[in-house]
């Protein structure tokens, strides 16, 4: 067995190379030799069959779906996470329309350019607050008006 955990590269093969030599003799040929430049090589040969190769793509869709899962679960976990913070997509886009009928239509109603920009503050933030059933009160506008 192998004195070490981690081996050393000796010979390397493009998987183009790989396919061309397999397709070729049914063998892979590979150069042990750890000194090159040596009298002495060591040749090694691979002999992949066909099921061979059927089973490390079985085991390529096994990793992907391994690895699809994974990612899922941590979709899924995200998704809870922003769920819980607050808002949903929904009402990200309420809070987006809002914002934009505050700024177009009701700019010139404003009693100032600080009352405007708080309010929008207050929009963004009734949506991000942990309680979203809270209606901000602007004072010089009413929340269904805008």
């Amino acid at each position: 067995g192998p004195t070490r955990d981690q081996w050393d590269f000796t010979d390397e093969k493009s998987s183009t190379n790989i396919a061309k030599e397999w397709l070729a003799s049914g063998e892979v040929k590979f150069d042990g030799t750890i000194d090159k430049a040596g009298k002495r090589h060591t040749q090694l040969a691979v002999s992949i069959e066909p099921k061979d190769i059927l089973s490390l793509v079985a085991a390529l869709g096994k990793k992907y779906e391994q690895e699809i899962e994974r990612l899922s679960a941590d979709l899924a976990a995200t998704e809870a996470a922003l769920e819980h913070k607050g808002a949903t997509e929904w009402q990200y886009r309420d809070a987006i329309q809002r914002m934009y009928r505050l700024m177009h239509l009701h700019a010139a109603s404003a009693p100032s350019k600080d009352a405007l920009l708080q309010a929008v503050k207050d929009i963004a933030n009734q949506y991000y607050s942990e309680i979203p059933e809270h209606v901000p009160k602007f004072g010089w506008i009413k929340w269904q008006e805008i």
